[in-house]
């Protein structure tokens, strides 16, 4: 069968289900069959060398929609499928774009807040002591590995305040406790991927963000249960979608403690089960009076107990009905309990917990329930008081006491210093009141100003973090908007690694307009912080949208954003792309800033594939424009490059001027990050010239700097330098020393390419003093190297051979 007319377009798909839909659209106007459509693919691969070899089941179930809930599809084999099928490589395009689109949504999954300490310990929790009894027991279980137990129940039941209770209660000092909501209820964000999960494990125990894009899931799942291995951890998995959600992130062979909570009974094998249901009648009234006092209670019991029955005796529902009594003391209990029974007469309440939300709901003064229907538009799970001034249009200062209330009465939880979160159960509820009471222009114009508050506030946390990037950052008026203020760098860096998952949900949502539009705005002010935070693919989200919707000059800098972070990845003939159209556009536009970016960022990655002629073309290229322009700190950063770039050539002397040219615009931009990596630069340009005593002076200098300023990614790299130049001038015994420091700062950071220089620089120095165990060390080393594909395996395997 011949095809007609133009091809099926993915443009316009919402979903990967749709996408999909469109892929199959595409092989039946093609006439081709699934099967067919494998055959090409494997042959198109095997011309252009690509190693991965889907199978055919892959390609079915990218060309079949599979369910709603669907989270991811290979984007490669997407594109792949529609050049085949179409046969021009712009065909692809489209369909790489249009996934991109969806990632905005769908790759939600990869944003997850992982806390590094427990839950606050709830006080005054009234029943479940039997159930705690049973699960402390469950957890001090003498059989070897992980420790398991499954909270389950209907919502309302308690069962995270359950789970809390028992992971304060292990005994243990110095335990590892990690906490995370694994989303697998919430209406609004699909569940929490595994993978993303051990990416916030990993970076809770220190392993840098570099190293964790490498790893696959089961990669992940070994680094994690290997840093857990020895200690007292403590791991709570809440609001679990399903077992295999939760198997990825339980530790095999590690003694600890593992929490799960799940609307569903969950099929874990070899763990322990609770299964709760609504509290005894008198726990309940006892719930009731100690939120309420026992003289209101104990004067009214029987109509305290057909409150409790009215709530379902429900935890949540019973606190949220105390909380509505407590704010009405005036009123007798019989008062509330006929308002709840007119309530109830009035319909539309399925259950204990709708009852109590509606009737708490509607008690509350008119300008606090406002305040939580629009805190309920919030795209992020937590948020502070500025968040919710910019939701309402109000000052933060005078909301704080609506804050407070709502807290008091249970609609909210509080969660840290003026910072909030919400039970997923009354978000629905608030959600629902807005989509109600809030017309739709007043809910646009709630996100819009939280969105602008975000441009804002990020713009000022990253004039603290980065102040030698503000000439290219976006200045966003604040509109009168309160906005946080921060003492340094670190305390900006602790607002943006809380907040910086709801700036992407923001940019992300499928209604955001504005000129620009956020997502450019904030591709633009978050790219530095991505970028040294190593969050590559919460960068590929914010980035790859911001390229769709972006125009002119603003989609040529989106597209160097994004071509930066592909480099990250290893993605570098992807990158590569993004470069050269970046430039292109940048041609059209005439804008020489961000073209001298794009240079220098192309040299870069051509210097990464070996291709130094071009590299050198670029990166030339790049400091000429960057100086013609005025633009000192992109300037010594491209000097830095060629320094480091000539200094593998051996082109030594031009190495030495840009290094030095590079040194002077740090120091005179106040960039002391900067300044340490130009005298790293100039350190490893001595050593190459035999100037070891130059070079361990200038390398000491450098690990001063990433010391003084905290930058704990350099500061292993810094030592090995300063031990191989001890080496070098014969100091073995003190390069030892060293190199067991850097191995001891690498393991801390999880940065295994340093481990393996430690382990090298270590055997090295002992093969020279005749010591039996360098080989030892060599091998490990070169364990290392070959895990992470260097070419530093294949010369120490030579030493080894004797053929050095």
């Amino acid at each position: 069968m011949e095809s007609n007319g133009r091809p099926p377009s993915p443009i316009g798909a919402r979903s990967y289900d749709e996408l999909s839909a469109r892929l199959s659209e595409l092989l039946a106007w093609a006439g081709i069959t699934i099967r067919e459509a494998h055959r090409r693919v494997l042959r198109d691969r095997e011309e252009r060398g690509v190693p991965e070899v889907p199978a055919f089941e892959t390609v079915r179930r990218c060309v079949r929609p599979g369910g709603r809930r669907r989270a991811r599809i290979d984007v490669d084999l997407v594109v792949d499928l529609a050049r085949v099928v179409v046969g021009d490589e712009a065909g692809g395009h489209e369909w790489r774009q249009a996934c991109q689109v969806i990632a905005g949504r769908a790759d939600e999954t990869t944003v997850v807040q992982v806390d590094r300490r427990l839950p606050a310990d709830p006080k005054g929790v009234i029943g479940r002591e039997a159930e705690l009894t049973e699960l402390l027991a469950g957890l001090r279980t003498a059989t070897p590995g992980p420790a398991v137990s499954v909270i389950c129940g209907m919502p309302g039941m308690g069962k995270t305040t359950l789970a809390v209770r028992a992971a304060h209660r292990r005994a243990g000092r110095g335990r590892v406790d990690l906490a995370v909501n694994l989303r697998g209820y919430d209406l609004d964000y699909p569940p929490a991927d595994p993978a993303a999960v051990l990416d916030g494990f990993l970076r809770a125990l220190g392993v840098a963000g570099h190293e964790i894009g490498r790893l696959g899931l089961v990669a992940r799942r070994e680094r994690f249960a290997a840093l857990l291995a020895g200690q007292s951890a403590t791991i709570l998995l809440d609001n679990a979608a399903g077992a295999e959600q939760v198997r990825p992130l339980i530790p095999a062979g590690v003694d600890c403690a593992v929490l799960v909570t799940s609307r569903d009974v969950l099929d874990l094998a070899g763990a322990k089960r609770i299964v709760l249901g609504a509290l005894s009648p008198a726990d309940s009234v006892e719930l009731l009076r100690s939120r309420l006092g026992p003289e209101a209670v104990d004067a009214a019991p029987r109509t305290a107990a057909r409150i409790a029955d009215l709530g379902g005796r429900l935890p949540l529902a019973l606190a949220l009905i105390s909380g509505r009594i407590g704010a009405q003391s005036n009123y007798t209990l019989t008062d509330h309990l006929d308002w709840l029974l007119e309530d109830r007469e009035r319909g539309r309440l399925a259950d204990g917990v709708e009852l109590a939300f509606r009737s708490s709901y509607e008690q509350l003064p008119a300008e606090m329930r406002r305040l939580l229907r629009l805190i309920a538009l919030h795209p992020g799970r937590e948020f502070d008081g500025y968040a919710a001034a910019a939701l309402t249009g109000r000052l933060r200062d005078p909301l704080g006491p609506l804050l407070t209330a709502l807290v008091s009465r249970s609609m909210l939880e509080a969660v840290g210093t003026d910072r909030y979160s919400m039970h997923d159960l009354v978000r629905v509820f608030a959600a629902e009141q807005a989509r109600t009471s809030e017309s739709p222009g007043e809910r646009r114009s709630a996100i819009d100003r939280l969105t602008k508050y975000y441009r804002s506030a990020a713009v000022v946390a990253m004039d603290v973090y980065s102040p030698q990037s503000q000439a290219g950052r976006p200045r966003v008026p604040d509109g009168g908007r309160d906005l946080p203020s921060f003492a340094d760098r670190a305390d900006a860096k602790a607002w943006l690694d809380g907040e910086y998952p709801s700036m992407v949900a923001v940019a992300l949502q499928p209604g955001a307009t504005g000129s620009p539009h956020p997502a450019v705005d904030l591709s633009a002010t978050l790219f530095g912080y991505l970028d040294e935070a190593a969050r590559h693919r919460d960068a590929l989200q914010l980035h790859g949208h911001a390229s769709v919707v972006a125009d002119g000059t603003e989609k040529s800098r989106v597209l160097v954003n994004l071509g930066a972070t592909l480099f990250r990845l290893g993605r570098y003939s992807e990158a590569i792309e993004r470069y050269l159209e970046a430039l292109a556009r940048y041609a059209e536009h005439g804008d020489p800033v961000g073209a001298g970016r794009a240079h220098g960022n192309l040299g870069v990655a051509y210097a990464q594939i070996g291709d130094h002629v071009r590299a050198a073309e670029q990166l030339e290229c790049a400091v000429a424009t960057h100086r013609k322009a005025g633009n000192r700190s992109n300037e010594a950063i491209a000097s830095g490059n060629l320094c480091h770039l000539y200094q593998r050539l051996e082109r030594y002397d031009e190495a030495q001027r840009h290094g030095e040219h590079h040194l002077l615009l740090a120091r005179e931009l106040g960039d002391r990050l900067g300044e340490g990596v130009a005298l790293g630069n100039l350190g490893g340009l001595y050593r190459s010239r035999g100037q070891f005593a130059e070079a361990l002076h200038h390398h000491e200098l450098a690990r001063a700097i990433a010391r003084e300023i905290g930058y704990s990614e350099s500061e292993p790299e810094e030592v090995n330098d300063v031990a191989t130049d001890l080496r070098l001038l014969g100091r073995g015994d003190e390069a030892i020393g060293r190199h067991r420091e850097a191995l001891e700062l690498a393991l801390t950071i999880g940065n295994r390419y340093q481990q393996a220089r430690a382990h090298e620089g270590i055997g090295r120095c002992l093969l020279a003093a005749g010591a039996g165990n360098g080989e030892a060390e060599l091998k490990e080393a070169i364990r290392l190297y070959t895990e992470l594909g260097t070419p530093e395996a294949v010369e120490l395997a030579t030493l080894l051979d004797g053929t050095d």
